[in-house]
């Protein structure tokens, strides 16, 4: 399969969200102070957010796509991510990581979980991954990034194929009942600014999808989104954002 064949059945979500590189960056940076030695990302897509995590450790990158895999076995030599370790694998159904997991002691999704109807499956997974990897001697955590809000759910949603979206409660819980032991669990609202424009195109609207126009809209305006999200979190604790980050700790020993 060639570059273009692959990239011609890549989802509307993931073509979009590929040019949106300040968001993505955002995104990022928000992240970076918590990944660990050696991170598993579940369901990279298009590797739209592999390269960036490539950057800062080395990664493994899987999905459950095949057409998503050719794009990703095509791009990750650039990033740099080993072939061997752009994996088909299924979070889910998985009983045995594979052996190039070793050592892995940071999973992270970034708008995955809202495609899995098990999501449930799908965390306890992550920490499975971890129990069988993960080393005693470093923190191991989890990394989760989805859409806020199910009062958002709307057509856009039902579009891309999302179950459902999370509050920031929901998420804590699910990450918690699902974790083998003890964990710190931290949670916030991202990107207060985004839900009012992604309401109004899905719930008010109707719309299935959004133009590229509102991308590079979007991307205009990230950084002052960048410089006012973090205070009505961080500060005021501001219970709305059109994402959900939470990080789940398990200390070593």
């Amino acid at each position: 399969m060639t570059g273009a064949d692959a990239a011609a059945d890549s989802p509307f979500e993931l073509d979009a969200m590929a040019r949106a590189l300040r968001y993505q960056e955002w995104i990022a940076n928000t992240v970076a102070p918590h990944l660990g030695a050696r991170i598993l990302e579940v369901g990279s897509g298009i590797g739209t957010m592999t390269r960036w995590l490539a950057e800062r450790a080395p990664s493994i990158a899987t999905d459950i796509d095949g057409r998503l895999l050719a794009r990703l076995q095509l791009a990750a030599p650039t990033w740099p991510v080993a072939p061997e370790a752009v994996l088909d694998f299924d979070i889910v159904g998985f009983s045995q990581a594979p052996a190039v997991m070793h050592d892995v002691d940071t999973v992270i999704s970034f708008n995955v979980l809202e495609h899995i109807g098990d999501d449930e499956g799908a965390v306890r997974g992550m920490w499975r991954v971890l129990e069988q990897c993960g080393p005693d001697t470093r923190a191991r955590r989890v990394i989760i990034f989805v859409p806020a809000h199910q009062w958002a759910h709307g057509s856009i949603d039902v579009t891309f194929g999302h179950f459902r979206r999370y509050r920031r409660e929901s998420l804590v819980d699910l990450i918690t009942r699902t974790a083998p032991g003890p964990v710190h669990v931290h949670a916030r609202y991202f990107n207060t600014f985004g839900l009012p424009g992604w309401y109004f195109m899905g719930k008010v609207l109707k719309r299935t999808t959004f133009g590229m126009g509102s991308v590079k809209t979007m991307e205009r305006l990230i950084p002052l989104f960048r410089r006012l999200d973090p205070l009505l979190h961080s500060h005021r604790d501001l219970p709305l954002g059109q994402s959900v980050l939470a990080i789940a700790e398990i200390p070593p020993g």
